[in-house]
């Protein structure tokens, strides 16, 4: 080989232990072991029942909202500036 000729470097997780890829473990290993079964957030039994709805408040309620129109009508559109009848002169 000339000195002056590049020899790549091996790639990481190349060798014979490696896979078909790169990175990958070789196919002829045994898995890895399975780690800890993972634990679901809350027991079903830990979850309350659910409760009776609230009663309706009365309408006479201070604490009852307004109700709101849920489209309002939309403001009216100031009418565009009307057109100049004289033509535009341009500065010399």
């Amino acid at each position: 080989m000339h000195p002056l000729e590049h020899v790549p470097a091996p790639l990481r997780g190349s060798g014979s232990h490696a896979g078909p890829f790169p990175g990958t473990p070789d196919p002829s290993r045994p898995p890895r072991p399975p780690g800890p079964p993972i634990d679901p957030i809350g027991d079903p039994e830990d979850v309350p029942e659910p409760g009776p709805d609230l009663p309706p408040l009365p309408d006479d309620d201070p604490r009852r909202e307004p109700r709101r129109d849920p489209f309002p009508d939309p403001e009216p559109v100031d009418d565009p500036a009307p057109l100049r009848d004289d033509p535009v002169q341009t500065v010399r």
